[in-house]
């Protein structure tokens, strides 16, 4: 079982939890079974000609009389995470996952991977764009503050401490939050402490942040800026990344003084950078080619 469905299922557990489901692994458990014995269900679950959207409303049209939402949303991630021939498989093994605590569930064995999925579970479950928006700028706002602290980037990111003092750590920044939209923000913040298999939290954020952005059918500019950019020149910065990504853009702006003027930005797995130093650097190339060439 992919270790992204492993995750996903886990932040359906949660809210399973929340809204008063205490028995998603065992309804788990029966889906899988009834999928297991009749041939021609199995068939079509397993069947790669048929998208995973499909599958995930004929189980919907199926069992939404017998079964809680919970357990349909963890098919439909099994369906689109899995591959087709393994679906049954990871659906028994999902009931037996599901069974354990959701504190078995971190610790040193949890992989980014895991993280971000149960991060795109929670933000799924909030109430439209503007509640994902804004659990989007508490990420934000988390990490920047997290980055600006060594000492609490490598403690968050496991240097020197187990799951639970980093749990401890996040609990006491953040408290217990006031309504369902930071609530859940500090379960993802919670689950991504928990983790004992990822290098850098701030990275992790990073990737929850493009998830939730994705969400809103948006895609995040990491920016860094030796100054903070005035009205203009955000609008400017953005309408020419919007140009060259295609996409629709949303500024995350990082003041960093090792950017010699200019602007360096990252869209996904793009470095555009249009700094000063970058400028030099080319042109540094172009005169030692140059002078190689005579």
């Amino acid at each position: 079982m992919r270790e992204q469905l492993r995750g996903y299922a886990q932040g359906v557990k949660y809210l399973a939890q929340r809204g008063g489901v205490s028995n998603l692994d065992h309804q788990v458990v029966v889906l899988a079974d009834f999928v297991h014995e009749n041939a021609e269900l199995r068939e079509i679950v397993s069947d790669p000609s048929i998208t995973s959207e499909v599958r995930g409303e004929i189980i919907a049209d199926l069992f939404s009389d017998s079964l809680s939402e919970f357990a349909i949303a963890v098919a439909r991630a099994s369906f689109e995470i899995e591959e087709p021939g393994k679906v049954v498989e990871a659906l028994i093994m999902l009931g037996q996952v599901l069974g354990e605590p959701l504190e078995a569930a971190t610790g040193a064995l949890t992989t980014t991977s895991r993280v971000r999925a149960y991060g795109r579970a929670l933000l799924e479950s909030m109430d439209g764009p503007g509640a994902i928006g804004a659990a989007e700028e508490m990420i934000f706002d988390f990490r920047n503050l997290v980055e600006a602290n060594p000492k609490l980037r490598r403690a968050l990111s496991g240097i020197g401490t187990n799951a639970s003092q980093r749990v401890g750590i996040v609990d006491d920044l953040l408290g217990h939050g006031s309504d369902d939209t930071s609530q859940k923000f500090i379960e993802i913040m919670r689950f991504c402490a928990s983790a004992g298999r990822i290098r850098d939290i701030v990275d992790v954020l990073d990737k929850i942040i493009t998830i939730a952005a994705h969400l809103r059918n948006t895609k995040i500019a990491h920016v860094r800026v030796a100054k903070a950019l005035d009205d203009q020149q955000l609008s400017l910065v953005t309408s020419a990344l919007s140009r060259l990504s295609g996409a629709a853009i949303e500024i995350r702006e990082v003041v960093d003084e090792s950017v010699v003027g200019g602007v360096v930005a990252v869209v996904g797995d793009t470095i555009y950078d249009g700094s000063i130093r970058h400028r030099l650097e080319q042109l540094k190339g172009r005169m030692q080619m140059a002078t190689a060439t005579r």
